[in-house]
């Protein structure tokens, strides 16, 4: 597969990552605000654990946007 020459496979890489984490930040605040519960292994997991994930999780893909830019 050829890439433009400007793109290499870690910048690519670093794009989707930020994208998946995106997606799954926006997931997670989407859970919270609605006030969907979540129970893993029977363990009731509080809403705010779900907005602190979104929000790692937004800053982790913000950052990895702007590491793919540079």
């Amino acid at each position: 597969m050829d890439l433009p020459p400007n793109v290499s496979m870690p910048k690519r890489f670093t794009i989707i990552a930020a994208i998946l984490l995106g997606v799954i930040a926006a997931g997670q605040a989407a859970g919270a605000f609605y006030g969907i519960d979540m129970v893993v292994n029977g363990v009731h997991i509080p809403a705010g654990v779900s907005w602190a994930v979104a929000a790692v999780g937004a800053i982790v893909s913000v950052l990895a946007f702007r590491e793919a830019d540079t």
